[in-house]
């Protein structure tokens, strides 16, 4: 009696945790729905289930008790197959055939002897138990499968000894109902442990890719596809980057008649010009320096560490290297650029000292432009 009364609890325990664990399992899904392990907490219910059928057949000996066993092994079986997260198609296989299972094994045991089934059930757990620890990946997971395995495999064993000593199959079924309850707990933490770090491991993942992606879009948004300059998030980016305390100015930089090159020799010709002119500018500077294009045929560069006076000393030169390299520029138009200098104080300063570099520009564009005028009307 007492045997029996410590079999029906161990078999309730068993029904409450994997009932218990079949809703956690499913709330995870629910939550994380386009993930891919369902069949981990149908494997669950189906374990509850045999359970609470197992623990019904408790009243009598017979077909009730030995298909309770069956649903349980099969749970586990499908547990095992389901290890692994599969798309929905392998989801449909994993369950189809564990209902074969089911059947195949509710079968043996309503058509095999008691002593027959218990052996054959008892091998079924054990194989179950080594297969699932087969199954188990990751080193933090591996101790918390193997403690739970080994009750379930033991139990497995201590069925098939009951098969060759009768008498030891009837000591052994409290002892086989403890061993039961207390694998399919632990069995229980390692299989949400495992889903839960799956999902991390995914969400980890979906991560890192985001990551990437918004890196390569951030590197799409801060270079000009046409000249390979920062474009102007990367000029706000430096600014916030800036320390005040050391000098820096602006340099805002317009290639003169870039029209005129594009009207008679088309926009390549337009286009080879802005790239000569980037090239140039990119070369010329110093490390920490930065060359923006600030969109159509401007550019923007920034002198770290250099005031007013000296950003027009180091820029004449510069001006210099550029007129060396359009020398090689393969249309009869002159490639001349205007440029005006503005010294920024402090980050809030560019929107000014970027309207005051303009001015300067402008300044320089027009009186070339009164010069050139001056000499035609001598010629003339």
């Amino acid at each position: 009696m007492l045997i029996a009364t410590v079999a029906s609890w161990a078999l309730a325990g068993v029904v409450g945790v994997a009932m218990t664990t079949a809703l956690i399992l499913r709330s995870v899904g629910w939550i994380l729905p386009e993930r891919k392990a369902s069949g981990s907490w149908m494997a669950w219910l189906v374990v509850g289930f045999g359970a609470a059928i197992g623990l019904a057949g408790m009243l009598w000996v017979g077909a009730p008790y030995a298909v309770g066993e069956a649903f349980i092994a099969a749970g586990l079986v499908m547990l095992a197959l389901t290890m692994e997260p599969t798309d929905s198609d392998g989801s449909r296989h994993v369950v189809g055939w564990t209902l074969g299972a089911t059947v195949l094994l509710a079968a043996s045991a309503v058509m095999l002897p008691a002593v027959v089934w218990r052996g054959l059930f008892g091998m079924v757990l054990f194989l179950t138990a080594v297969w699932l620890a087969t199954r188990a990946r990751g080193d933090d997971r591996r101790l918390v499968f193997d403690l739970a395995v080994a009750p379930i495999a033991f139990a497995g064993i201590g069925l098939m000894l009951g098969v060759i000593r009768p008498s030891f199959a009837i000591a052994s079924e409290a002892a086989v109902g403890l061993l039961l309850v207390g694998g399919t707990a632990t069995l229980a933490a390692a299989t949400v442990l495992t889903l839960v770090g799956s999902e991390i491991n995914l969400l980890q993942t979906d991560l890192a890719d985001l990551e990437d992606e918004h890196g390569h879009l951030l590197r799409l948004s801060e270079s000009d596809p046409l000249t390979g300059c920062p474009t102007r998030q990367a000029l706000r980016a430096w600014f916030e980057r800036w320390d005040a305390a050391e000098p820096v100015s602006v340099v805002l930089i317009d290639i003169d008649e870039l029209k005129r090159i594009n009207d008679r020799h088309g926009h390549d010709a337009g286009d080879e010009a802005l790239r000569l002119v980037a090239g140039v500018l990119q070369q010329s500077i110093r490390p920490g320096d930065l060359v923006v294009r600030w969109g159509g045929d401007e550019f923007v560069t920034v002198l770290r560490g250099a005031g007013h006076d000296a950003a027009k000393r180091r820029f004449t030169g510069l001006i210099r290297v550029l007129e060396e390299a359009t020398a090689d520029f393969p249309y009869p138009e002159p490639l001349q650029v205007n440029w005006g200098v503005s010294s920024c104080l402090a980050a809030s300063d560019i929107s000014r000292t970027l309207a005051e570099a303009d001015e300067r520009m402008y300044a320089m564009k027009r009186r070339r432009r009164h010069e050139a005028s001056s000499e035609d009307a001598k010629d003339a």
